[in-house]
Parts: structure tokens; C-alpha cells; sequence
């Protein structure tokens, strides 16, 4: 039953695509930025801290959105912030305030992106099924996390650091699209 719903699966994999974007940029944040920057593990977390407020105040504001507005057309416009926030700091390779701004929209398309996801997905399926839906759902976001972690470290051989986050930027695009396509699903 679960896996038979287009729409269920299609926002599963949507959260896929942008938890790994969302893993591999934590991952790859403090190392970008460490590369030209002899920093403590406090001083770099000062310096990323705007990127957590910036992700926590979008979360809330997206909270109240999701009532309002089209949750899929939502989610799919957070996904491009979070591709944007990756190709961000690919392309600014270290550079302190472009990278903790890559974080900060990574962070704010995947947490605000998760809060429309998880309101919405399993809410598609009968509420008999509705409590496995939710725990397949976790899990098939948990294995995102660890695809883009994994994805960065074993790009980053071939690519360089700041190469391998922008090649991850196509998590999360590919999220937008699978958003679009779920809230366009019958069901």
C-alpha cells in the first residue's frame, strides 16, 4: 500500500535528495573553510552560527506557510534555495561569509523543505498504514543523509573539496523536481 502511492514516494525520495544535500554541506562547511583558516572548533562554529539561525527562522516561517500554500510548490522553491546554497559554496571554496551563506540555505531548504515533507507525505495513505509510512519515510531520509555525505567524500578525489559540494548541488535540484512531480501525483 504504501509504495503503490506516486505521490508517497515521490515526496519520500524528495526528502532524500534534500537531507543528503542538507548532510553534505554540514560535512563539508567546516572543511571548506578550514582549508585557509587555522580555527578552533569554537571560532568556526561562531562563524557558521548565522547559518543555523538563518535555517531555524525560515523553519518557523515555513510552519505557518505550509497551511496557506501549495506544500509541494513550497518544498520544490526550498530545494533550489538548498542547490543554490551548495553551488554557493563550491564556488566560494572557503570564502567564510559565501560559505556559512551556502550552509545557511542548505540548511533552510532542507529544514523548512522537512517540515512541509513530513507534514504532507504520509498523509497521503490511509490512516491505517499512515505510522509505517512515516517510519519508511525517516528511514528513506535518514539514507539520504548518508548518500550526500558519501557523495562529497568520494567526489572529492576527483573534483577537489569545493568541486565535489557543487557536483552535490544536483541532490537537491533533482529534489525540486520530484516535489513538483509528488503534488502533481494523483495519489
Amino acid at each position: 500500500v504504501v509504495v503503490r502511492s506516486r505521490r508517497y514516494v515521490l515526496g519520500a525520495l524528495a526528502a532524500l535528495t534534500l537531507f543528503g544535500g542538507y548532510l553534505a554541506m554540514l560535512f563539508a562547511a567546516p572543511l571548506l573553510l578550514l582549508q585557509d583558516h587555522d580555527w578552533t572548533p569554537t571560532q568556526l562554529g561562531l562563524v557558521l552560527l548565522p547559518a543555523a539561525v538563518l535555517g531555524a527562522l525560515t523553519a518557523r516561517a515555513v510552519g505557518h506557510l505550509i497551511a496557506r500554500r501549495d506544500p509541494f510548490r513550497l518544498t520544490a522553491a526550498l530545494a533550489l534555495a538548498s542547490a543554490a546554497g551548495l553551488l554557493l559554496a563550491g564556488v566560494a571554496d572557503g570564502a567564510p561569509a559565501l560559505t556559512t551563506l551556502g550552509l545557511g540555505l542548505s540548511m533552510a531548504g532542507f529544514m523548512s523543505a522537512q517540515v512541509a515533507l513530513v507534514d504532507r507525505v504520509p498523509l497521503v495513505l490511509e490512516p491505517e498504514v499512515r505510522s509505517i509510512a512515516t517510519g519508511v519515510f525517516i528511514l528513506v531520509l535518514l539514507i539520504g543523509g548518508a548518500m550526500g555525505s558519501a557523495a562529497v567524500a568520494g567526489l572529492t578525489d576527483p573534483f577537489g573539496l569545493s568541486g565535489a559540494v557543487a557536483c552535490v548541488a544536483a541532490l537537491p535540484a533533482a529534489g525540486a523536481v520530484l516535489c513538483l512531480a509528488a503534488g502533481a501525483a494523483k495519489v
